[in-house]
């Protein structure tokens, strides 16, 4: 969604501009595209609307809303209407097996929340890095460690969606999970470190459902918990995402939206 953002973000700001609007509706309107982007990226409109409210306006009023929303639907609109509107996970029909399983759930969000600290913080250790060399340096390198865990563990490659897929079915072992997980941490890390252009939603979304999927198996084989085990990485997805862009409300609503 990082292109995206940044395409839908940019021609709305020129158009401002060329329009000659004052600074406010300006930054109203960057809101917009990048509502709209979201939007038509995941076919999730609610999603791109809130997100542009919790993120770039960081404050909600019904001036600011408005447009916003009626930004997101056309977009989605649009996108439906020439890719179609099939959600991008698979995901049967779930439901919490007992209020036993809440405590286990609130601990799973608690690692995550760890687990997007550290994220956080691999980010920033790879951009001091980054600082030291050229850009274009730090770019090859980048791409090279990517490629060199790429050989062992490829699925750290794409958008991961196939393996979250996987990972709702629990058609995934649990070292695997763990292996992808830390793989796609550190490569991801590295990639926004150095600005190649991917975004987050992609990456938080695979880490959290390979935490859930971890925590699926756990739940397997502790007395008292029933749930699902796609429901421990459906929430793993939604719990990485709200944490590690501090958008909790756009992290549910995404994971709502993609999973139907």
């Amino acid at each position: 969604e990082g292109p995206s953002i940044h395409l839908g973000a940019g021609i709305a700001s020129l158009s401002g501009q060329w329009l000659r609007l004052p600074n406010n509706s300006i930054r109203t309107l960057v809101a917009c595209g990048t509502a709209a982007a979201i939007a038509a990226s995941f076919n999730t409109p609610l999603a791109g609307g809130i997100f542009a409210m919790e993120v770039v306006m960081m404050e909600y009023t019904i001036a600011g809303f408005t447009p916003v929303i009626l930004a997101a639907v056309s977009a989605t609109i649009l996108s439906r209407a020439v890719f179609g509107g099939a959600s991008v996970f698979y995901v049967p029909q779930l439901e919490l097996a007992s209020m036993w399983d809440l405590p286990y759930i609130l601990l799973m969000g608690v690692c995550l929340g760890a687990l997007s600290a550290y994220f956080v913080a691999a980010i920033r250790f790879f951009s001091r890095l980054a600082a030291r060399v050229p850009v274009g340096v730090g770019i090859v390198l980048a791409g090279l460690l990517v490629g060199v865990i790429a050989i062992e563990i490829p699925a750290v490659l794409g958008m991961g969606y196939d393996t979250v897929n996987a990972a709702v079915l629990g058609d995934v072992a649990i070292g695997t999970l763990v292996l992808i997980l830390f793989a796609k941490l550190l490569a991801s890390a590295a990639c926004v470190a150095v600005r190649i252009p991917g975004g987050l939603f992609g990456p938080t979304i695979v880490m959290g459902a390979m935490v859930g999927g971890v925590f699926a198996y756990g739940a397997e084989h502790l007395p008292g918990l029933s749930s699902a085990h796609g429901l421990f990485v459906m929430l793993g997805m939604g719990a990485m995402m709200s944490a590690a862009l501090q958008a909790p409300l756009a992290g549910l609503l995404t994971l709502l939206e993609l999973t139907a």
